[in-house]
């Protein structure tokens, strides 16, 4: 028989860029929204502070100065959180 090397140590961390939802930047992280998925922390990092310096547009259905001021002041809390961060699961 084969040798076949036990797989299962192997673990794959997903990791989240996350913004807080509109108004409410102190809610747990998982009412925060993702922005998008990588597969390790240096790769979201980097995402991360590309999305601070260069942000996207609001979005459109933003029709007030205050919505859009506060999307811009979101950007700015963006965050990279692994997907097996306990904080990420809290109620």
């Amino acid at each position: 028989m084969r040798n076949i090397p036990h797989i299962g140590a192997l673990a794959i961390v997903v990791w989240y860029l996350m913004i807080p939802p509109l108004a409410q930047p102190q809610v747990s992280f998982n009412h925060w929204q993702v922005i998008e998925s990588f597969d390790n922390v240096d790769q979201c990092e980097q995402e991360r502070k590309d999305f601070k310096t260069h942000p996207p547009e609001a979005p459109l259905d933003l029709n007030h100065q205050y919505e859009i001021d506060e999307w811009y002041q979101r950007v700015e809390l963006a965050i990279c959180l692994s997907a097996a961060d306990p904080f990420l699961n809290r109620k």
